[in-house]
């Protein structure tokens, strides 16, 4: 899951501040509620409702 987050990260370095910490944080809140690995992909499309 840490390469998931880093790719997250590189992505993020493209939008401006507040959203990112926006992102980040529903992000990690996901991870935290979806431990399985299977979930990852649905972690990242929900995402892209920033």
């Amino acid at each position: 899951a840490s390469r998931i987050i880093k790719d997250i990260n590189d992505n993020l370095v493209k939008l401006e501040k507040p959203r990112q910490e926006k992102v980040l944080n529903f992000t990690q809140e996901q991870l935290a509620e979806q431990k399985q690995e299977g979930d990852i992909p649905k972690v990242i499309s929900n995402c892209s409702v920033f």
